[in-house]
C-alpha cells in the first residue's frame, strides 16, 4: 500500500531538475515487485502455520517475524 500510494508523486521532482523521469519509475516498478513479493512470503507462512494447526493471529506474528528480515535486507542494499 505504502509504495503504490508515492507512486503518483514519484516522477514529479524528475522534470523540475531537466531529467528523464523514466529513471523513477523504473525504480518504483522495482520496489512494487519487492513489496509483492515480501507480502505472497508472509502469506504463505502464516498460511504454513495456519495448516500445522496454529490460530490466525499465532501464525502471523512469527511470520511478521521471519519476513522482517528479508524486507530489511532488501532495504539495506537499495539504500
Amino acid at each position: 500500500m505504502k509504495a503504490s500510494a508515492g507512486f503518483p508523486g514519484a516522477p514529479l521532482p524528475a522534470p523540475l531538475r531537466e531529467r528523464d523521469p523514466s529513471g523513477s519509475l523504473v525504480g518504483i516498478s522495482s520496489l512494487g515487485g519487492i513489496v509483492t513479493n515480501h507480502a505472497i512470503v508472509l502469506f504463505e507462512y502464516a498460511k504454513r502455520e495456519m495448516e500445522a494447526g496454529e490460530p490466525m493471529d499465532r501464525a502471523l506474528i512469527p511470520a511478521g517475524t521471519a519476513g522482517l528480515r528479508p524486507v530489511l535486507l532488501t532495504a539495506g542494499v537499495l539504500t
